[in-house]
């Protein structure tokens, strides 16, 4: 019988007799919230158990006797999958033009402020191409590695941490 808490909670207090205690122990589960924690860090967890061997007036025990033990549950991180938001889908330039493609944005649920997990210390990799022109990939706006192709071709690969890569696409160009 639960007295405090229950199940889905981080915490629960139960009274029963010592097999269903058992019987209920063998079955908890261990559900970390979502995002926990960020792809850089592994997080220990501690499970406290205490049991009580509560009063009973009808056996004349009168004291309350107790033991507590601590285990511990190591959370292993998990890389959340990236988002691309492209805001303006559709974009238009003229024949001899030059377009300034504007609206593509890179997140990434693992940044975490509160375990200092920042835009700059997330590093990915983007994959630019086009059927025909060239795209410019302003390069002094951060720091960036191209795995493969060049800047002002039709495609490139390109590494660098969220924060530049966010800054790069900001001012990528389309030449066609």
């Amino acid at each position: 019988t639960f007295t405090f808490g229950g199940d889905g909670q981080s915490g629960m207090t139960f009274e029963g007799s010592i097999n269903a205690l058992n019987a209920a122990l063998d079955k908890l589960t261990y559900i970390p919230a979502g995002d926990f924690h960020t792809q850089h860090v592994d997080i220990t967890e501690f499970l406290t158990i205490t049991v009580e061997d509560l009063p009973d007036a009808v056996e004349g025990i009168a004291t309350v006797e107790s033991d507590t033990a601590t285990g511990e549950i190591f959370v292993r991180s998990m890389n959340d999958p990236v988002v691309l938001t492209v805001t303006t889908p559709s974009q238009s330039v003229s024949e001899d033009g030059s377009l300034s493609v504007l609206g593509i944005q890179i997140s990434d649920p693992d940044v975490n402020a509160s375990l200092n997990i920042t835009t700059d210390d997330i590093i990915m990799q983007v994959d630019l191409s086009v059927a025909s022109g060239n795209l410019t990939f302003d390069e002094s706006l951060g720091s960036f590695t191209f795995k493969s192709g060049n800047n002002s071709t039709s495609s490139m690969v390109i590494e660098g941490s969220l924060a530049d890569l966010n800054l790069g696409l900001a001012a990528l160009t389309y030449e066609p």
